[in-house]
């Protein structure tokens, strides 16, 4: 299926980033309707329409007779925020301030976290917190943090950027050794990292949608969906992959057996199959923005997209669609939020309260009715669709993502662009084999990362 945006998308596409980058201020005016068409050189129709897609996304306001105007909720390229309870912030010379950088700056986020640390420096009068909040590609350089707050690629990247070691798990279990007492699991195999939050797929669909039938994978619920319209779009291919079961995460080492050879092999055959039918769509290389997709989902060109519990809040539309687990197999795959604490900071105990206090009861539920994350306690994991202790309990309950950058940052140079050429015709039977050699020889190279 040819799916070469329009020019209004493509339009859509660079006002949204102009915007999210913050070459207008929330309530500040854009242009007129009629320089936008003569600055991008297309008409005012397509400028029209690009201009009611940003308006669909919450980016822009237009008022009728006097122009338009960027959302005052219109995320921005790092808001910034401080907080220090009842007094006025860095009017007490003894109290401790910590500089935080958390994931994400939506409106609906950016509500949520001013709550939450605002009453925890309300409890905790001796810290301060000068917080930025940011998404992972406008991460700020050349700063310090005491703690980040978000998505375990999110931490990842940081890490990287800004050459930050996270406090080692015997000092954090030293402080505070009741920290996971009532979690679904510890903070072990987490690499230094502290988990406080959840989250997983699940899919946006059109309303005559049928649910997931218990433990299908991704390209059997694509076979039986009704086929008009039968688009599904699959966000990435290692989400495919793991709902497959296919052991892509042993690709460049020695555990990859002929026999996972195989069995990939024919998972990409099958998806090329559905690709080449139109039953199944990869936007990879095609269309990237979400709102582009969910208004595909509005006119009924597709019918299911996959998206996360994180952010499905941002494009739900009950007149347009409803929210449907995931497809997700045997397993259910989880990706984990997770508090990285500096190492080289001086306040370990400190820290680890704002840690125990995204832990508590209260928050974990408000954190789940505004869909920020979900639950990490026991008996409040009810999540989306069902109860994930239940999930643990039963042994369905997967974390993924859990390895070295190392192999993460070569799996995201290589596996998706392989299924992507292959998906088109432009790799044969050959591309499992030239994926291993592939990230096994990034693997070879990075040797002194790996150590």
């Amino acid at each position: 299926m040819n799916m070469i945006k329009a020019k209004h998308q493509q339009l859509f596409d660079i006002l949204s980033k102009e915007i999210l980058r913050g070459r207008w201020s929330p309530g500040e005016k854009l242009p007129q309707l009629k320089e936008i068409a003569q600055t991008h050189s297309v008409s005012i129709n397509v400028a029209s329409k690009a201009v009611e897609l940003l308006k669909e996304a919450g980016l822009v306001n237009v008022k009728v007779g006097d122009g338009i105007y960027a959302r005052n909720d219109a995320p921005q390229p790092c808001e910034k925020m401080q907080y220090a309870g009842k007094r006025i912030f860095g009017q007490y010379q003894d109290a401790k301030t910590f500089r935080i950088l958390i994931e994400g700056n939506t409106r609906r986020q950016l509500d949520f976290w001013h709550k939450t640390l605002d009453d925890f420096t309300y409890r905790n009068p001796d810290i301060e917190l000068s917080v930025s909040c940011c998404t992972a590609n406008e991460i700020p350089e050349g700063e310090n943090f005491e703690i980040i707050l978000g998505g375990w690629h999110f931490n990842q990247q940081v890490m990287k950027k800004l050459n930050i070691t996270p406090l080692p798990h015997e000092t954090a279990a030293d402080f505070l050794p009741e920290l996971y007492k009532n979690t679904l699991t510890d903070d072990s195999g987490f690499a230094g990292l502290l988990p406080y939050g959840l989250n997983t797929q699940c899919l946006l669909a059109l309303p005559d949608t049928p649910a997931p039938r218990p433990g299908e994978n991704v390209l059997d619920y694509i076979e039986h969906l009704p086929g008009d319209p039968g688009g599904y779009v699959v966000r990435s291919a290692h989400m495919l992959l793991s709902a497959m079961d296919v052991a892509f995460d042993k690709l460049g080492t020695d555990d990859f057996s002929p026999a996972d050879a195989r069995w990939m092999r024919e998972v990409f055959e099958h998806a090329r199959e559905l690709y080449r039918s139109g039953r199944m769509l990869w936007h990879h290389g095609n269309f990237t923005d979400l709102p582009g997709v969910f208004e595909m989902l509005k006119k009924r060109t597709i019918r299911a997209v996959e998206t996360d519990s994180g952010i499905c809040r941002e494009f739900m539309d009950e007149k347009y669609n409803i929210l449907l687990p995931h497809p997700s197999g045997t397993h259910r795959d989880l990706f984990v939020y997770c508090a990285c604490i500096n190492n080289k900071t001086l306040f370990p105990e400190e820290c680890l309260r704002l840690v125990n206090a995204l832990l508590s009861s209260k928050v974990q539920k408000a954190a789940a009715n505004e869909t920020i994350f979900m639950p990490f306690l026991k008996n409040h994991a009810s999540g989306l669709f069902g109860e994930l202790d239940q999930t643990f309990d039963q042994g369905r309950g997967r974390f993924i993502h859990m390895n070295h950058p190392v192999y993460l940052e070569c799996r995201g140079h290589f596996l998706g662009w392989e299924f992507f050429y292959f998906l088109n015709g432009k790799r044969g039977p050959e591309v499992i084999e030239l994926l291993d050699k592939k990230i096994r020889y990034y693997l070879k190279h990075q040797k002194r990362e790996l150590k």
